[in-house]
């Protein structure tokens, strides 16, 4: 992890969608850094398997400047490497047109390797996700909020480790011993 207060890596990991909302992310890392705050990008994807002319949208994005020097571009990883990546940010920014929620496997992937998380809402926020405490969240859509919500945890490492914290605990709920244990209680119940 990046050790100044005003630093961070955030990380994206999943593949590049459209519904993942990559030109947002790309200008709320420029938005942040624009502010002088020093920041970068792990991008924990690849392009090959992209929809249509979007990868060589988001790739075309990310080779101008700024971003040209804020962007670490991985390609896709194997799990392990993957996993060692994701122990290295400091928090996950995980975009999505529809909202967050616990259906989204690199949210829960980011959650249990201890990162607070940034994504966006579009409604409610789902049960067992709290603003603030165990996610960030600001309107899809929105650049100028998702830049401050990740600026926020670039320049408060107090709130970084108080919401990695909430994340692992979140997190074990989808662990299996904990689905083991939810399964045989169901079985009690019934019979």
């Amino acid at each position: 992890m990046i050790a100044s207060s005003a630093a961070a890596a955030s990380g994206y990991f999943g593949f590049a969608l459209k519904n993942k909302m990559l030109e947002d992310l790309l200008a709320a890392v420029r938005g942040v850094a624009e502010t002088g705050t020093r920041i970068r990008l792990v991008f924990m994807t690849g392009f090959d398997r992209t929809e249509g002319a979007y990868g060589a949208t988001i790739r075309k994005l990310m080779d101008a400047a700024p971003l040209r020097r804020l962007v670490i571009e991985t390609g896709f990883l194997e799990p392990r490497e993957a996993s060692r990546c994701l122990w290295a940010c400091d928090f996950a920014a995980l975009l999505f047109r529809d909202g967050a929620s616990f259906r989204r496997s690199s949210i829960l992937a980011a959650m249990a390797h201890g990162l607070p998380v940034v994504s966006c809402s579009s409604g409610p926020v789902p049960s067992g996700l709290s603003n603030g405490i165990n996610i960030l969240l600001g309107p899809a859509g929105d650049t100028e909020a998702l830049a401050k919500q990740m600026l926020r945890l670039c320049r408060e490492p107090d709130l970084r480790q108080e919401m990695a914290a909430a994340s692992l605990r979140t997190a074990r709920q989808f662990a299996w011993p904990a689905i083991a244990a939810r399964t045989i209680e169901l079985y009690r119940t019934l019979l």
